[in-house]
């Protein structure tokens, strides 16, 4: 399942350093998170690695209410949601005032 090939693509990422850990606040973006599986993931895993807390911020964003209430609750349920920010978002209608007259 490409679930799961994301999942070990995102540990292979963090422990083999190909996601610096000690350069800052560490972030995180998934557009079009569905159950938001893949982006809690890697949050925990991003926990497990840094120092502070407050050092990861997670974004995921999806335009179907019924997907952010479901990534919602995968976030509560995996003890992400200090980290993990859920919003309601439709990335082309930002980009789309900006692709006028192209």
């Amino acid at each position: 399942d490409d679930t799961f090939l994301l999942l070990d693509g995102i540990l292979l990422a963090i422990t083999t350093a190909m996601i610096p850990m000690n350069n800052g606040p560490i972030q995180s973006l998934e557009i079009g998170c569905g159950t938001g599986v893949p982006i809690v993931y890697l949050t925990m895993q991003l926990l497990k690695e840094a120092r502070a807390v407050e050092t990861v911020v997670s974004i995921a964003t999806d335009i179907n209410p019924e997907a952010l209430r479901v990534a919602q609750a995968t976030a509560a349920e995996n003890g992400v949601v200090p980290a993990l920010q859920v919003y309601d978002c439709d990335l082309a209608s930002g980009l789309l005032p900006n692709r006028k007259g192209s």
